[in-house]
């Protein structure tokens, strides 16, 4: 994610009189002082200093804190870009010379290989190929990254990746599939795909719908082979552990600070498959918890 600009500077409790202070990316050129101490409450702060070229990070962090993640933009997107990439081979044990040369991308091009500016193909050093579709969901899906997500969505666009994609071509194309899918507008509202939007909404039934069709289209195995197993993999590994459900249930799950949700499918003792879709939106979701995992367990007693 380096070109969404962000550092991330993580404030652990250490052992001397200053505490852990980790940067994530490195920055080449850009000096780190650590000045939060051990001794004190729990509170750290981060500061870029622009003339001094120098991240500091201030504060106090006893040993009872446990760990604070600060995300900030100290640079312009650009620059931070250069020196993470540079500090990111100086780690592995390389160094880089040169400059950092930008061109816009040209639509027109039919290959992906980059250009020079005269407009002669560059030879190419390294190539790196994504795995395939149905690895990238697997992954994506028992872990809950957001970050693929929010890919996946993009490389929907039309004439990626020859054509850069952005957000508004691949929602339009997503939009027109939910519809011929028999979805209502409103039934399911999108925004930026990860799903950490609060702008998104969707009906429960709507998600029912789509889980219905999933299950006899012709890619049904591997998207539900995807999906967590309750209790024994993904963000399921350490819920629904019971013996009457374990095994038995794929659901997705989703969280926010306000939000809990399952989707997916649940076997009932019958050895008939339901569809389920279940959310909490409260500003204390986080107690529905056991209500929503006691419904998945209803629906294995009763189906």
């Amino acid at each position: 994610m380096l070109d969404a600009g962000v550092v991330r500077v993580a404030v652990l409790p250490g052992r001397g009189p200053r505490a852990l202070v980790q940067v994530a990316p490195p920055l080449q050129g850009v000096a780190l002082l650590n000045a939060v101490s051990t001794k004190g409450g729990c509170a750290a702060s981060a500061v870029f200093r622009p003339r001094e070229r120098q991240l500091a990070v201030l504060g106090q962090w006893g040993a009872g804190c446990g760990e604070q993640d600060i995300a900030f933009a100290p640079l312009p997107v650009e620059e931070l870009t250069q020196r993470a990439v540079a500090g990111l081979w100086r780690e592995a044990g390389g160094e880089l010379s040169g400059s950092v040369e930008e061109q816009p991308f040209d639509p027109l091009r039919t290959s992906t290989t980059p250009a020079s500016r005269s407009g002669q193909s560059m030879r190419l050093w390294s190539v790196h190929r994504s795995p395939e579709l149905v690895d990238w969901v697997h992954g994506m899906n028992k872990s809950s990254d957001n970050v693929a997500a929010r890919h996946l969505l993009l490389s929907l666009a039309p004439g990626f990746p020859q054509r850069p994609a952005t957000p508004d071509a691949a929602l339009s194309r997503l939009r027109g599939w939910l519809a011929q899918q028999g979805l209502a507008d409103g039934d399911i509202c999108l925004d930026n795909g990860s799903g950490l939007s609060r702008a998104e909404r969707a009906r429960p039934r709507a998600l029912v719908q789509l889980l219905r069709r999933a299950w006899s289209a012709r890619w049904s195995e591997p998207f539900i082979d995807s999906l967590p197993v309750a209790g024994v993999d993904g963000t399921l590994a350490h819920r629904l552990t019971a013996p009457a459900v374990q095994g038995r249930a794929r659901l997705k799950t989703g969280t926010l600070l306000d939000v809990r949700a399952l989707a997916g499918f649940v076997q009932g003792r019958s050895g008939r498959w339901h569809a389920l879709a279940a959310m909490a939106q409260h500003p204390q979701a986080a107690l529905a918890t056991p209500s929503l995992d006691a419904l998945v367990q209803w629906v294995v007693a009763q189906g």
